[in-house]
């Protein structure tokens, strides 16, 4: 599998997407764990052409350190860009990573858990 390529070794897309206008949904899922991330990495940036990135982690199934890194990455870039990112439905094995690195409010989490 070419490591540029969004899908996973299933064949399935990492990065679901949908545009509204200025508006993207997105939808994380599989794994982002240091494997992964140059998967789907260009894919993700490429979210930040959008005004308001809606972006939901709920079908994340194991995220490491780098995939954390990753979501860091992106929230700095989208707060540089001047975009809005919400983050929706974080999953609890993300949520303790945060918790462990002192980043329980990255961005909002706890505002924005289970939130469509």
């Amino acid at each position: 599998m070419d490591a540029m390529d969004p899908m996973d070794e299933g064949g399935s897309k990492r990065l679901i997407e949908e545009h509204d206008g200025s508006t993207v949904s997105a939808v994380l899922q599989g794994d982002l764990t240091v494997a992964a991330v140059d998967a789907v990495k260009d894919e993700l940036f490429a979210l930040l052409n959008s005004e308001l990135i809606r972006l939901d982690l709920g079908q994340l199934e194991e995220v490491d350190t780098c995939g954390l890194q990753l979501l860091l990455i992106f929230q700095r870039q989208a707060a540089i860009h001047k975009r809005t990112l919400e983050v929706i439905d974080v999953p609890p094995q993300l949520a303790d990573l945060l918790d462990l690195y002192g980043l329980s409010g990255f961005p909002d989490v706890s505002a924005q858990e289970g939130q469509a």
